[in-house]
C-alpha cells in the first residue's frame, strides 16, 4: 500500500508543476495584455491632446510620461478603482482641462495631474465645469498647486455649516467669474462662504450680484437706502448709501452676508422641517426689495 502511495507521488508533483506553469502563462499573459492596453491609451490620448494643442509628436514623449505616472495615483483615488484606459483618460481630461482653461499649451507635471483629476473626482467636476473653475480661479490670481487646498477649504467650510457640499460647488462654479467683478478679500474662498450662506437661506446669488450691481453708483445706493426706509427693514450696515455702496464694490462676500441678514426679516426657521421658510405676506416685501 506504501509503494502504492510513492508511486502516485511523482503524478502528484507532475499535476502541480502543470497547474502552476499554467497559472504562470495566465499571469504572464495578462500582465502582457495590461501593458500593452496602458501603452496602447497612452500613446492614444497623448496623441489626441497633441493635435488638439497643435504641437509636434516630439511633445507627445513628455505628455506621455507625465500621464504614465500620474495613473496609479488616479486608479488610487477614483471610486471603485479604474482600470488602465479609464485612469489614463482621467489623466489626459486633467490635462486638456487646464490648456483649455488657461489658453496655453503648458504641460502639467504628474502632480499637477493629479491634483487636478482629485478635485475633478471630489467634487464631480468634469468636462466645462472643470474648465470653469480652473479658469476663475486662476484669473483670481491663484495658481494650480494651491486651487486643490482653496477647494477643499470651500467644502470644509460648507460641511460646517451644514449645507450640502455639492450644491455649493455648484454654486462656486456658476459665478465664479463674478470673483474679478466684485471684490471678494479671500477670493474664491470668500465667493465660497457666500454660496454657503446663499445656499442656507435658499437666495439666487445671481439676486445678489444683480443687486451689488445696482449700487455700484451712490444714486443706486440712495436709491435702495430709501426703499428699505419705506419698507421699514431693518437693514444695518445697508441703511448707509456710502457703506452699501463701499461693500458692494470692495466687499462683496460682507455684502452678501448682509443681504442674507436682511432676508431673515422675513423668515423663520421651522423646527419640525429644519429649514427656512417665509413669513405668510413676505414674498410681496421681498419682490419689492
Amino acid at each position: 500500500m506504501a509503494e502504492d502511495n510513492n508511486e502516485d507521488k511523482p503524478k502528484e508533483i507532475r499535476s502541480y508543476l502543470q497547474q502552476l506553469g499554467d497559472a504562470l502563462n495566465n499571469f504572464t499573459s495578462k500582465l502582457g495584455e495590461s501593458f500593452n492596453s496602458l501603452t496602447f491609451s497612452l500613446d492614444s490620448q497623448a496623441s489626441s491632446l497633441v493635435k488638439k494643442m497643435g504641437q509636434s509628436r516630439d511633445y507627445a514623449v513628455g505628455l506621455q510620461q507625465s500621464l504614465s505616472l500620474s495613473v496609479p495615483e488616479i486608479q488610487l483615488i477614483s471610486e471603485g478603482g479604474e482600470d488602465f484606459a479609464d485612469a489614463v483618460k482621467k489623466a489626459a481630461e486633467a490635462q486638456m482641462a487646464v490648456t483649455d482653461a488657461l489658453r496655453t499649451n503648458i504641460l502639467l507635471t504628474s502632480e499637477q495631474i493629479i491634483k487636478v483629476a482629485q478635485v475633478a473626482e471630489a467634487y464631480d467636476l468634469q468636462g466645462a465645469k472643470l474648465v470653469d473653475v480652473i479658469e476663475g480661479i486662476v484669473t483670481a490670481g491663484e495658481s494650480l498647486n494651491t486651487f486643490p487646498k482653496t477647494m477643499e477649504a470651500t467644502a470644509n467650510y460648507a460641511r460646517s455649516m451644514g449645507t450640502n457640499v455639492g450644491a455649493v460647488m455648484e454654486m462656486v462654479q456658476k459665478n465664479i467669474s463674478e470673483v474679478n467683478k466684485f471684490g471678494f478679500k479671500d477670493g474664491v474662498e470668500g465667493l465660497g462662504r457666500m454660496a454657503t450662506r446663499a445656499s442656507q437661506m435658499r437666495i439666487s446669488m445671481d439676486s445678489i450680484f444683480r443687486m451689488a450691481d445696482e449700487v455700484f453708483n451712490p444714486e443706486g445706493a440712495i436709491s435702495m437706502v430709501a426703499a428699505f426706509q419705506r419698507l421699514g427693514v431693518a437693514a444695518g450696515d445697508l441703511a448707509d448709501p456710502f457703506r452699501l455702496m463701499y461693500l458692494a464694490r470692495e466687499d462683496t462676500e460682507e455684502f452678501g452676508k448682509q443681504v442674507t441678514k436682511l432676508t431673515q426679516n422675513f423668515s423663520f426657521f421651522d423646527e419640525k422641517t429644519k429649514t427656512f421658510k417665509l413669513f405668510p405676506n413676505a414674498k410681496a416685501d421681498l419682490r419689492d426689495l
